[in-house]
């Protein structure tokens, strides 16, 4: 630790702008190579498909399995956009997210977050097949959001973990549960 004036540090400062896609031309250098010029295409990938449908909700069947908090089967995250929460729940294996599709839905989530959400709030439901993850938008939850807020978690950083500890899933014999590391 030292003592006396404090020392200048410089400042940085994010401005975003928006630009046309083609006005941009990455450059890409892997370790000592020289830049080479990697256009921005999505030519090469793959339409994704999932079994279940997002107006789907509840309709997969469960025919035999176990009953298992949230948190064994997915992760999640979660924080704020001003008043409204973004909330993303990632199952930790593929062959568990149309499970976890047709059983976590926005009535659910209302459910278990009721005492946060205003009278007017809403939750939206939006599939992320791509990593196995179904994302929520809760509006008016945070009782105006930011340094405006008197709530605790005035950012909403931890109702991923409410909905992960609070909310059990069935969850197939086939699919693999993998313990939590400490």
């Amino acid at each position: 630790m030292a003592s006396g004036r404090a020392k200048a540090s410089p400042r940085f400062v994010s401005s975003s702008v928006l630009i046309q896609r083609d006005a941009v031309t990455p450059m890409l250098s892997i370790s000592k190579s020289p830049p080479k010029k990697t256009p921005l295409s999505s030519e090469d990938c793959q339409d994704v498909t999932i079994t279940v449908s997002s107006d789907s909700e509840g309709s997969f069947s469960h025919p035999s399995g176990r009953r298992l908090p949230l948190y064994a089967v997915c992760i999640g995250r979660s924080g704020d956009k001003g008043d409204s929460a973004n909330i993303a729940i990632i199952s930790r294996h593929p062959s568990f997210y149309p499970h976890l599709v047709s059983q976590l839905t926005t009535s659910i989530i209302r459910k278990h977050l009721s005492h946060l959400i205003d009278d007017d709030g809403v939750v939206e439901r939006y599939l992320v097949p791509g990593v196995n993850a179904v994302n929520f938008v809760v509006t008016k939850c945070l009782g105006g959001g930011g340094l405006g807020s008197l709530r605790l978690d005035r950012q909403g950083k931890a109702f991923a973990q409410v909905i992960l500890s609070s909310v059990e899933v069935m969850v197939p014999d086939d699919v693999p549960v993998e313990r939590a590391r400490l």
